[in-house]
């Protein structure tokens, strides 16, 4: 059981763990670092974000978050969901078309950067869907859908392992 180390760094508190991720298709032991809160009135001492840092801690403690959601979404999308969504919809070329050159190059790919599977909320997707102009709501349901496909997908995937 880790406890992790929280620093000052930079005006902020910042907890220094290990975590287990994939990295060339290899489980690797990494040591990684999260911002737990800025130094200030609300979190003054090292004692004050210990709970925020448990938060965190926890469910690698426990055993409750496993390597493959360590992984970023566009890796997962790229290399699990379109070989995935390739071999289920044999036959609909123009479906598997719409999701990767329709909905997910045109607007996910570059808003989704560096975000983690473990890491993406509900808020994070409802202020992605907020950040897309110009298409109307039909588009905005199909990336909708789209995402929630993806998710119900990597929940299959990671915790039940296919």
């Amino acid at each position: 059981m880790q406890r992790g180390t929280i620093r000052k760094h930079h005006g902020s508190w910042t907890l220094f763990y290990y975590d287990t991720v994939i990295v060339e298709n290899r489980h690797v032991r990494k040591k990684v670092s999260k911002k737990l809160a800025d130094v200030g009135d609300d979190y003054p001492t090292k004692r004050s974000v210990l709970l925020l840092a448990e938060k965190i801690l926890t469910p690698i403690n426990n055993q409750t978050v496993t390597p493959e959601s360590s992984q970023r979404l566009t890796d997962f999308i790229d290399n699990h969901y379109f070989p995935y969504v390739r071999k289920a919809l044999r036959g609909r070329p123009s479906t598997v078309k719409g999701y990767e050159k329709d909905i997910y190059e045109l607007h996910l790919r570059k808003r989704l950067g560096d975000i983690r599977l473990r890491d993406f909320r509900t808020v994070n997707g409802q202020r992605l869907i907020a950040q897309i102009e110009g298409p109307g709501h039909k588009t905005l349901m199909r990336i909708k859908s789209f995402l929630s496909g993806v998710f119900t997908y990597a929940l299959r995937k990671v915790y039940w392992m296919e």
